[in-house]
């Protein structure tokens, strides 16, 4: 079986593996090892922290299988973003020019991008990286959900709103279009190096990027089409988010163009619709299909896919989900329903 848990100390090594491996364009996770091993530090020390409201605090997720303790994937979440430095965005706003006209010829409305900037931001989901091994029987869903599985069992932690930066749109060639026809003008250097720069420098965009007016009419068509479309790995994420409750905003990532999301972290079907209850029973494991997301209810989180059965107000689930958790009778027990009996 398989199980989310917070990252430990003794995930360093696997945890750098997964994260070089990543590929280009996941900013939180870089591709050095240094940055990578303050990221797993901060993270231990952010879970074990008391707190009462969302600050400057990162909580990675692993997915482990059981069986033999090897990694295949990762997942974060940034309790408050800008909160070190401000969190940068092309804002794409319009110009109404339709009731203008010239020799009878109505105008063309003028779509263009404009840097925005937020400090103090809202809760962001990141780092979510599946390794290809793990791309199947619904790993991805519960990676990316149990994140939000565990800001509702958290609640205080994290901010009224919540947002997903997307990775943006790669071509067959490996490149960013969105940098090469645009950013690359007033930096001359290839993508991966802008990452590393991010990491080094936060505000770089503020630095080497005009804030606007930049006029999409001037970029290419194709640069055009795919500006705030996810990379084609990434569709899958979206989805689920969206099903979630994440609608897709005006702003993209400065750099790569990728779509930003944001939902009310109260109105997520999760979060308004899981339910905890206290454990009554642990059955023997059947050849069900496993429909639910379930969570145990203290420190450290863990959560995992499994059967709940539900009679007279009582909550059952199977032994194989019970010991993953490290449930036993009479504890807490939240769950919610993620797969449909087809998928």
């Amino acid at each position: 079986m398989f199980v989310i848990r917070p990252i430990e100390e003794r995930d360093e090594e696997q945890f750098i593996a997964l994260a070089l491996g990543s590929g280009e364009g996941i900013t939180s996770l870089p591709k050095n090892i240094k940055l990578l091993k303050n990221k797993l530090a901060k993270s231990i020390d952010s879970f074990s922290k008391k707190i009462q409201d969302p600050g400057n605090e990162l909580y990675l997720f692993v997915l482990e299988n059981s069986d033999d303790g090897k990694l295949g994937g990762m997942a974060g979440i940034y309790a408050k973003t800008g909160y070190e430095n401000p969190a940068i965005y092309y804002c794409i706003d319009e110009i109404d020019r339709s009731k203008m006209v010239v020799d009878g010829i109505p105008l063309k409305s003028i779509k263009y991008l404009r840097l925005v900037s937020y400090t103090a931001g809202p809760t962001e989901n990141c780092s979510l990286y599946l390794h290809a091994s793990y791309r199947h029987s619904g790993l991805g869903k519960l990676l990316s959900l149990s994140r939000l599985m565990y800001i509702t069992a958290r609640r205080a932690r994290f901010d009224k709103q919540i947002i997903a930066n997307l990775r943006g749109f790669i071509d067959k060639s490996g490149n960013f279009p969105f940098w090469e026809e645009l950013g690359r003008r007033f930096l001359d250097i290839e993508f991966s190096k802008v990452q590393d720069l991010i990491h080094h420098i936060p505000s770089i965009a503020l630095k080497i990027l005009p804030d606007g007016p930049i006029y999409l009419s001037l970029l290419s068509e194709t640069t055009q089409e795919f500006i705030g479309s996810p990379h084609e790995r990434t569709v899958p994420a979206q989805k689920i988010l969206m099903e979630q409750g994440f609608i897709r905003t005006n702003e993209i990532d400065p750099f790569d163009g990728g779509p930003k999301l944001i939902a009310d972290t109260d109105k997520l079907k999760i979060v308004a619709g899981s339910t905890l209850s206290v454990l009554e029973n642990i059955f023997e494991d059947t050849d069900e299909h496993a429909l639910y997301i379930i969570s145990n209810d203290k420190d450290p989180f863990r959560c995992c896919t499994g059967i709940i059965h539900l009679k007279n107000n009582l909550v059952g689930i199977n032994r194989s989900s019970a010991k993953i958790l490290h449930l036993e009778k009479g504890d807490k027990v939240r769950y919610y329903k993620i797969f449909e009996e087809s998928e």
